[in-house]
């Protein structure tokens, strides 16, 4: 791929790196909501068939305590369905965002079979090395108390967030995609963890209120367990799991989720090309030395 003729291809402050960000996501937000939405209901409508039906009565399970092999065996099927779902919608939005601007020809069904073909088996097994490094560097970091594992986290997580823009730009094995992200983050890692930072603090403020208004519907519900504490809280752990069941509560959550997921992909392009931009500008100020 021609990295250099995507027009995001550049060195970037914070807030260039947003007005990019609104940018990318208004001219592409029909797309991308559309299949960010279509993601979502099939995955919360799965949840509902793969958890629904199993967590609906845990008051029962000090009388049938061989339930809880039912039980982990389907949490142990959503966990891998979660895993295969969300690597092949976030690889995908990936690929779209870089495609639609280095080749505008191409058709979205071609893109999708294009990033399954390519990319798809070695994003799986990036994704679970990306997952374990991050697990076992802050499962280390609790040997220095709660700071180092906060440390180790921060660390790991912003120096393997473009592993994704990495894997498709550059086409390398598995091992040498993370390896490649630890070098290309260090590279300028301050900023890109100030970047960070700012953008999961708006995402985790959305997703609050966001969350707050997919329960709406079903508020009477929440308050009345809120006034009513000597309730039974196993019925009340039973009855959230409800929720699973509900059309509604799918549809809305779905949508409202929709409406963030793709800024991950698009912020990881950006960052990519920031970066990828810098070590260009530091490679060739070293040749005009």
């Amino acid at each position: 791929m021609n990295y250099r003729s995507f027009p995001y291809y550049q060195e970037m402050t914070l807030e260039l790196i947003f007005n990019n960000t609104i940018e990318i996501y208004r001219k592409y937000f029909g797309w991308l909501f559309f299949y960010s939405f279509l993601f979502l209901v099939i995955l919360n409508s799965l949840s509902g068939v793969l958890l629904a039906g199993k967590l609906d009565n845990l008051e029962q399970l000090a009388e049938h305590p061989k339930q809880l092999e039912q039980i982990f065996g389907s949490l142990s099927l959503y966990m891998i369905v979660v895993w295969l779902g969300y690597s092949l919608i976030y690889l995908f939005l990936h690929y779209f965002i870089i495609g639609k601007y280095l080749y505008p020809e191409k058709s979205h069904a071609t893109l999708f079979m294009e990033s399954i073909r390519k990319y798809y088996l070695k994003y799986l097994l990036v994704i679970f090395l990306v997952f374990m490094i991050i697990t076992l560097g802050t499962m280390a970091g609790l040997l220095a108390l709660i700071i180092g594992a906060f440390v180790a986290a921060i660390f790991l997580g912003t120096s393997l967030f473009p592993v994704t823009p990495i894997l498709i730009m550059e086409n390398m094995g598995v091992g040498e995609t993370i390896h490649r992200s630890f070098s290309l983050v260090l590279k300028d890692f301050w900023h890109v963890m100030g970047y960070l930072i700012v953008f999961y603090l708006i995402i985790i403020l959305f997703s609050l209120i966001f969350s707050a208004l997919s329960m709406a519907p079903y508020a009477s519900g929440f308050f009345s367990n809120i006034f009513h504490p000597l309730a039974d809280e196993m019925q009340q752990t039973s009855g959230t799991f409800q929720l699973l069941h509900q059309p509604l509560y799918i549809l809305l959550n779905s949508f409202l989720d929709a409406l963030l997921l793709p800024l991950t992909p698009i912020f990881s392009v950006l960052i990519y090309f920031h970066l990828k931009h810098k070590e260009d500008s530091e490679e060739r100020m070293i040749v005009d030395q």
